[in-house]
């Protein structure tokens, strides 16, 4: 009777020491919860540390009794099994964060969604990644919208400063030569005196002008002095009738033989005399690419547009198909 109340009385303080040592390691997890992280990631590392630390706090809990029976024993390797169990399933989550490109976005949404049939846990896995890249969307769509302003700022009036001295252009006070109005009007005014007419007629391929006989003689000689430079055909915009329109292209391979008595740098004169090509450092294959949807959709405006650029001498028909045919494309703005 001794020995049986003595046993009973051992397995008793046995009982207590396991349940104090277990009470004690889930204190110490609760008391760890009141420090508050920075980062989500670290907490959760953090906090899986702790349930792999309490386990092994419980095991050796109950290896520690006084009197070690087969309960201990047993109660000590179940503590140290699910110690394993939640490393592995650490291990897990730790692979499916780096397999994706959300990464623990994706654990996140397999947590929170558990599931307690192990056989879909590859189900579980792909419903977590559609969740977690709908969200990742959604987020940059809110992210893209713009704030509201709680007021309409008034634009502010520019002010130009007023610069001391004068003009070395004009000579008057107030701006200096790169504000100079003479300076800007230069060029738009010496064009706007050669083509300002009426209306035009074409006789014998040169300009007959309707104007006064006082202003004619003044015209014409306008007209000559730019008859030597590289002109195109353009249309008058109240009559039908074609005329020719000063023009910069070709005025620089014109006069190429200047150019040859001025420098002697290959590369200058053949941009000159030929244009200038893109220095590959290897020939690309042959390729024709065939026109974007855009342009087969806009067939008239592409049309109309080319032949403007061949009238301006912008571009020039070849009759070999270049080495690179590029795509045309035509950009619409709503």
């Amino acid at each position: 009777m001794d020995s049986r109340l003595s046993s009973f009385q051992s397995n008793l303080q046995q009982s207590q020491q396991e349940i104090s040592q277990t009470q004690i390691a889930k204190l110490e997890e609760t008391m760890t919860d009141n420090y508050s992280f920075q980062r989500k990631g670290n907490e959760n590392q953090y906090r899986h540390e702790v349930k792999v630390l309490t386990k092994l706090k419980e095991a050796k809990a109950s290896l520690e009794a006084p009197e070690l029976g087969i309960d201990s024993v047993r109660t000590a390797k179940m503590k140290i099994i699910e110690g394993i169990d939640l490393v592995r399933e650490r291990q897990k989550l730790i692979k499916l964060a780096d397999s994706s490109q959300l990464g623990w976005k994706v654990v996140s949404e397999y947590v929170a969604n558990p599931i307690a049939d192990d056989s879909e846990d590859e189900k579980k896995m792909m419903r977590a990644q559609s969740r977690a890249e709908r969200k990742s969307k959604a987020e940059k769509v809110k992210k893209g919208k713009p704030r509201p302003t709680p007021y309409s700022r008034n634009p502010e009036k520019e002010t130009k400063s007023v610069k001391p001295g004068r003009c070395f252009k004009c000579g008057n006070k107030g701006h200096w030569v790169d504000e100079c109005p003479d300076m800007k009007n230069k060029i738009s005014n010496s064009y706007s005196q050669i083509l300002v007419f009426d209306n035009i007629n074409v006789i014998q391929g040169h300009f007959a002008p309707l104007v006064s006989d006082s202003s004619n003689k003044s015209v014409n000689t306008k007209v000559n002095t730019v008859k030597n430079t590289h002109t195109v055909m353009c249309i008058d915009m109240n009559t039908t009738v074609q005329h020719e329109c000063v023009s910069p292209v070709g005025r620089l391979k014109v006069n190429i033989g200047q150019w040859k008595l001025i420098t002697e740098n290959k590369h200058i004169i053949d941009v000159i005399e030929n244009g200038y090509k893109i220095p590959f450092k290897t020939e690309p294959q042959h390729a024709v690419i065939k026109n974007n949807r855009s342009s087969l959709n806009n067939k008239k405006f592409v049309q109309d547009e080319i032949s403007n650029l061949l009238q301006k001498k912008c571009i020039s028909e070849v009759q070999k198909i270049p080495q690179v045919v590029n795509p045309l494309t035509v950009a619409s703005q709503i």
